[in-house]
């Protein structure tokens, strides 16, 4: 998995077992506010200044799952 500069999320019903899940609340609080700006539309995938903790390829459980894709 790489590190992003820049990211998607993409809701998914299926995640696979071995796959790397973070739940919301276990995210950095720029992270937190950077998915919910993405899920609200509020934002272009691009992080703060301070830099991102998600990786392309995990997953976030917040209302449901996404998958983190780079863009």
């Amino acid at each position: 998995m790489r590190q992003c500069s820049a990211f998607a999320l993409e809701k998914t019903d299926y995640v696979p077992a071995d796959a790397r899940v973070k739940d919301y609340d276990e995210l950095s609080d720029d992270d937190q506010s950077l998915v919910t700006a993405l899920l609200t539309g509020e934002s272009n995938g691009y992080p703060s200044a301070n830099g991102c903790g998600l990786r392309s390829g995990e997953y976030v459980k917040f209302t449901g799952y996404y998958r983190v894709d780079c863009a």
